[in-house]
């Protein structure tokens, strides 16, 4: 689920940090990951890190797994996620979870503070 503007304006005074948000949320159903499209945003964002797992086991809290940094201006596909992360662009049903964080600069949004969406594959 995305942070509303005031829990990412919350976490922003609490950690003076960056958190990444995204610009449309995906569906939470989808058949396939071709529809899962979406920007990388959040206030001072200018890169972010991106990691995609099964629901019930990847762990957004730890800085494995996820991608090098990249410049929010290039976008989020669901199949380039699903080529990078599952070997695949056919994955198996079930439960996923797309993990961010975010960037400007020095700064970056902790671990611990990830943003993530869930979606489920059917």
């Amino acid at each position: 689920m995305p942070l509303s503007q005031g829990d990412t304006n919350t976490l922003n005074t609490i950690y003076k940090s960056v958190v990444a948000t995204v610009s449309t949320v995906p569906a939470a159903r989808v058949s396939n990951f071709n529809g899962v499209n979406f920007n990388v945003t959040g206030k001072g964002v200018t890169e972010y890190q991106i990691k995609l797992g099964r629901a019930e086991s990847v762990n957004c809290k730890s800085g494995a797994g996820y991608s090098d940094f990249r410049p929010v201006s290039q976008g989020v596909t669901g199949m380039k996620l699903a080529e990078d992360f599952l070997a695949t662009t056919s994955p198996v049903s079930g439960d996923y979870r797309i993990c961010l964080i975010g960037r400007n600069g020095s700064v970056t949004q902790p671990y611990v503070s990830y943003s993530s969406i869930d979606l489920t594959v059917r």
